[in-house]
């Protein structure tokens, strides 16, 4: 019994060590030559399935900023604006979240040896908190650029509906702001079609015109 045990306890300390087998050792020695090529490979291979990430990403949030923005302008138009507002939030959601991907798409770019060399001069300087003060102000600002873009977009939008309506109020062109004629179709000096009809009753109006003439239905002056 115990010359089977010796045997048995011989033939594992003789296996214990992987790498006498000849396979293993012929791998090792592959794995050696081709470290590099794999790394390179690996590196591309990473790369790659972060853009495939982040196109699954943008092609998830672009057709929802855009169906909540339209929905806010078209809410907008209608003057319902707490439904037009919560779309608004939905829609910077949407870009908040593009924003963080594309952050995280560029940094998967960018040589991260530059940012590993820039980390450690903080930190090696005890100054890691500058680092994240300086993340959190470059995120401020750009998702800032974002929502000032988008309001500045509707306040230009609102002042050009807005002085449409003066000018028709004032018996001139919406468009060019030319006093018209009675009964102008087009305009003389820009050539911009004046009339419209009422979706309500079909009868001839001014374009931009709040309210029509006949029915008194309530027209919506899309810009």
């Amino acid at each position: 019994m115990r010359t089977e045990e010796s045997e048995v306890k011989e033939r594992l300390a003789q296996k214990s060590d992987v790498m006498n087998y000849q396979l293993l050792q012929n791998f090792a020695l592959l794995l050696n030559k081709t470290a590099d090529t794999i790394k390179e490979n690996f590196a591309i291979e990473e790369r790659f399935y972060r853009l495939y990430m982040s196109a699954q990403v943008f092609g998830f949030l672009i057709p929802i900023w855009l169906l909540f923005y339209l929905l806010y302008r078209f809410l907008t138009r209608r003057r319902h604006y707490i439904f037009a507002q919560l779309s608004f939030y939905v829609a910077s959601a949407a870009a908040l979240y593009g924003l963080i991907e594309l952050l995280q798409l560029i940094y998967s770019i960018i040589p991260k040896l530059f940012l590993a060399k820039l980390i450690a001069f903080f930190t090696s300087h005890n100054m890691i908190i500058v680092l994240n003060v300086l993340g959190i102000l470059l995120f401020l600002l750009l998702f800032g650029v974002v929502i000032h873009k988008v309001q500045q977009n509707h306040a230009r939008n609102r002042a050009r509906k807005d002085t449409r309506v003066l000018n028709v109020k004032r018996g001139c062109c919406f468009n060019c702001g030319t006093r018209r004629e009675h009964d102008d179709t087009y305009c003389a000096f820009c050539g911009e079609n004046l009339k419209t009809t009422c979706p309500a009753c079909g009868h001839e109006i001014y374009r931009y015109t709040l309210f029509c003439n006949r029915c008194g239905e309530k027209q919506d002056t899309e810009v």
